[in-house]
Parts: C-alpha cells; sequence; structure tokens
C-alpha cells in the first residue's frame, strides 16, 4: 500500500509540505467494484434469491394449481411465500437499479419503500401463521375462530379489510 505523508514537528504542528512520492497515479479505467470479494458477493445474493424466487414460484403453484390442497391453512402459507416472491423480486429489481442503471431518485425511494415493506409483511404473515396455531391448539373449543379476511388484513396491513 502505498500513502503520502506529512510530518509533525515537536511543537505539535504540521509542517507545510507533503511527501507523494510513494503514491501512485489513481486509475480511472478500473472496474466498478476494484475488490473482487465485493463482486462474488453480489452475485451470490443474485443467485440465492433468484433460486429463493423459482422454488417459491413452484411451490405457490402446487398450492393454487391442486384446488384438494385449499384450505385456510395452505392459503396463510401461500400468502407468506408471496410476500417472500415479492420481496425477492423487489431485491433483484432494486439492486439492478441501483448497480447496473441510472435510476432516478424517485424510483430508489420508491423500490426501497416497496422492498421494506414487503419485508415487514413476511414478519406480520409469520406472526399470522404463529396466530392460526395458537388458536388452533390453544383455542380449540370455543366457538369463533379467525375468518380468513382478518387475517388478510393482518397479514398485508390493510386496516379497511376488518
Amino acid at each position: 500500500m502505498r500513502n503520502a505523508s506529512r510530518r509533525c514537528k515537536s511543537n505539535g504542528v504540521w509542517e507545510n509540505s507533503s511527501d507523494y512520492m510513494n503514491c501512485k497515479p489513481l486509475d480511472t479505467h478500473s472496474s466498478l467494484y476494484p475488490d473482487p470479494s465485493i463482486v462474488y458477493t453480489s452475485y451470490f445474493y443474485y443467485g440465492g434469491y433468484t433460486i429463493s424466487l423459482v422454488a417459491l414460484v413452484a411451490a405457490v403453484s402446487i398450492f393454487v394449481y391442486f384446488k384438494d390442497l385449499r384450505c385456510l391453512r395452505n392459503t396463510i402459507h401461500t400468502n407468506l411465500m408471496c410476500t417472500y416472491i415479492l420481496s425477492d423480486f423487489t431485491w433483484i429489481l432494486t439492486s439492478t437499479l441501483q448497480e447496473w442503471l441510472s435510476a432516478s431518485n424517485n424510483a430508489c425511494v420508491l423500490f426501497t419503500f416497496s422492498l421494506h415493506y414487503f419485508v415487514l409483511t413476511n414478519f406480520f404473515w409469520m406472526f399470522v401463521e404463529g396466530l392460526y396455531l395458537y388458536i388452533l391448539v390453544v383455542e380449540t373449543f370455543t366457538r369463533e375462530n379467525i375468518k380468513l379476511r382478518v387475517y388478510m388484513s393482518i397479514g398485508w396491513g390493510d386496516e379497511t379489510a376488518n
């Protein structure tokens, strides 16, 4: 590593001159990422999110295609997987816009907001999964069961569905 240097006088004051003899010229033709580990990390993220996206789309397709699998439990699972699909897709889109394209500031804000919203819905649908299991196991003999529209309003954050 090459550095510029500057001497400090015995009274604690810096000298007016700096020594640039060990510096080398800035390479302006280098790649976007000078450190190859950053490039590989980015590829791992894209690969992981793409694999996750393909697997989730396959799982949701199975739940939607086979009518015998339609029940409240699987509907909750499907909604949870849909939030992961939307989150994965939005991450890929946002990352692509930020790294490779010169997107406007408004587009970046919109996609970043969407990404955070879908990540938040992941957690709310996990909460819905836990709530459903709690009601199924602990509140087995009560007459009141929560309807799908209540689960949907919790999971997607829609207050008007109540």
